[in-house]
């Protein structure tokens, strides 16, 4: 992945953050794939506060635990 963003020259957190696609082609794509989500959490990418963005982690945090009892 390194390689492709070195390429591209493009920072590869961002490359990761970009698509043109819809969220229901990303669903779509995603269906069937052991990295999916289950239904009620989704996988967000934004550019947020310092102050929000530590909200956001702790917010990710609880989500996390959540998927570990799941599992």
């Amino acid at each position: 992945m390194e390689a492709i963003a070195k390429a591209l020259d493009t920072p590869l957190p961002l490359l990761l953050e970009l698509t043109d696609l819809d969220r229901e082609t990303l669903e779509k794509l995603a269906e069937g794939t052991p990295h999916g989500l289950p239904n009620g959490l989704v996988r967000v990418s934004a550019i947020v506060t310092e102050h929000q963005a530590f909200i956001i982690k702790r917010w990710e945090d609880t989500a996390l635990a959540q998927l570990r009892k799941m599992s």
